[in-house]
């Protein structure tokens, strides 16, 4: 599968920092929007498996039928499960 990537900034009120929890509120009603227009979402920027929600938010982005990628710097291999 060939992945698009289109640049979306995500609205301010929805970046997370260390500790926020993942695809809450505003950035998952943003990323509702715009099924369809991408074809998935990527998980990465610092240790993405260090953020609490992750596979619930992994969850969300397949619930809404997009696909998922993870980036990680490989620190925590046994958080893959």
């Amino acid at each position: 599968m060939e992945l698009r990537v289109l640049p979306q900034p995500a609205p301010a009120s929805a970046t997370a920092g260390p500790g926020a929890e993942l695809l809450t509120g505003a950035y998952h009603d943003w990323l509702a929007t715009r099924v369809g227009c991408f074809d998935g979402v990527v998980f990465s920027g610092g240790e993405p498996l260090a953020q609490p929600g992750l596979a619930d938010a992994m969850a969300e982005v397949r619930a809404l039928g997009l696909a998922r990628r993870l980036h990680t710097n490989g620190r925590r291999p046994r958080a893959l499960g």
